[in-house]
């Protein structure tokens, strides 16, 4: 997509700042814009992400909502540990992808 639109080639500010997890949890960051009901991403790996035992993973789900459907319900199955970002596409939005850019920060204030 980078070829295509440079404008969405992206580094985080926070890529190289050590990590302060003193919990020692895995991070998992799943970014999908497929995270829908019914879809075949979410019938792949919701088994495998809601099992996924939260004493040891930390996860962030990153939801690139560009048809402003909703989620999975398997998504929520944890919603006291995993964060559940949202990310909406606006009406007035181009249809080039640069929509996401606005989201940066929130992503990468992820811890």
């Amino acid at each position: 997509a980078t070829r295509v639109w440079p404008a969405l080639s992206y580094e985080s500010k926070s890529i190289h700042k050590p990590q302060s997890n003193t919990v020692n949890k895995i991070k998992l960051g799943i970014a999908s814009g497929f995270l829908l009901p019914g879809s075949s991403v979410a019938a792949d790996f919701s088994g495998v992400l809601k099992r996924l035992d939260r004493n040891k993973f930390e996860i962030n789900y990153i939801v690139l909502n560009e048809m402003n459907k909703p989620i999975d319900p398997f998504v929520y199955l944890h919603k006291e540990q995993d964060v559940v970002l949202d990310l909406r596409k606006n009406p007035g939005d181009m249809a080039n992808g640069a929509w996401v850019t606005r989201y940066h920060p929130i992503i990468e204030n992820l811890d």
